[in-house]
């Protein structure tokens, strides 16, 4: 049940509210860095967001993902 909560924390990590943006991407930094298939799924979805903002984010994760991958 990772998948909505990434997409969650997506749509919001880019809102005008400053503290709902700040929640959300201290949630997503807070992500398992180890290898989670459903939230790398989920990543990659993101990456095709027409926010450039959630794409770079969603491709920084998966990066840090992968790096961290065992």
């Amino acid at each position: 049940m990772i998948k909505p909560l990434v997409a969650a924390l997506m749509s919001k990590s880019v809102s005008e509210k400053g503290f709902l943006k700040a929640q959300a991407l201290k949630g997503l930094n807070h992500l398992p860095s180890h290898w989670n298939p459903w939230a790398l799924e989920e990543l990659c979805v993101q990456t095709q967001a027409l926010n450039g903002q959630i794409s770079e984010l969603a491709i920084r994760l998966i990066s840090e993902m992968l790096e961290n991958k065992t």
